[in-house]
């Protein structure tokens, strides 16, 4: 019931607003994040018994009636997958990962920075939706960069890979829907997947967020 309600709650607040306009170009926000690394392994999606509540904060800057560009900072903790046969320091992904490791790993809880720059396309840009529409979907991608640590401890040995405070780049790629609450607030939410580009695995990623312009 928990599991279906948080799915629910997270699939109805996928709002989130871009309100700011030329004369308003600002708007931070603050909420709550959830990453979701299990999505890469068991090819399933919204695995809530494996996310772990993280602080999400925004910093969004209106470029133009289509674009803003923003800073998206996630940390807290999370729960990271690691093989059950990891034993060198830079095994982070095993060969054949799909085919011979499914179901034959651990998580462990890990500590998580996460902090991208994205350039934000939006629809009511006047084209596509009302620029003063009450509902402002959008889509995001850019740059950004994590910091997985506390990962691979078993049998007193650390595992390293991703898990040694490694700096691990990646490109996200994701989908809004937003809802103004008012002039100044609006509600928002997000939902993005990151292509890692190091070591550490892909994987999803939402927010939920009450932001001020």
């Amino acid at each position: 019931m928990k599991k279906t309600l948080l799915i629910l709650t997270l699939t109805a607040a996928t709002i989130a607003s871009i309100a700011q306009t030329a004369n308003n170009r600002w708007n931070f926000g603050a909420g709550v994040g959830f990453t979701d690394f299990v999505n890469p392994i068991n090819k399933q999606f919204l695995m809530v018994e494996r996310w772990k509540g993280a602080a999400n904060l925004n910093i969004q800057r209106y470029l133009g009636k289509s674009f803003d560009g923003r800073l998206n900072v996630t940390f807290g903790e999370a729960f990271y997958p690691v093989a059950l046969n990891q034993t060198f320091a830079n095994q982070t992904v095993p060969t054949n990962f799909d085919q011979t490791q499914k179901g034959r790993m651990r998580y462990e809880n890990s500590s998580l920075f996460d902090g991208g720059l994205n350039l934000v396309y939006k629809l009511n840009n006047g084209y596509i939706f009302k620029e003063d529409a009450f509902s402002n979907p959008y889509l995001f991608s850019g740059v950004g960069i994590n910091s997985i640590n506390k990962i691979g401890t078993q049998n007193g040995s650390n595992l390293g890979g991703a898990g040694s405070d490694q700096i691990n780049p990646y490109i996200p790629i994701g989908f809004g829907l937003g809802f103004n609450l008012s002039d100044r607030w609006n509600a928002a939410a997000e939902y993005g997947y990151k292509v890692a580009l190091g070591e550490a695995y892909n994987y999803a990623s939402s927010a939920i967020r009450l932001g001020y312009n």
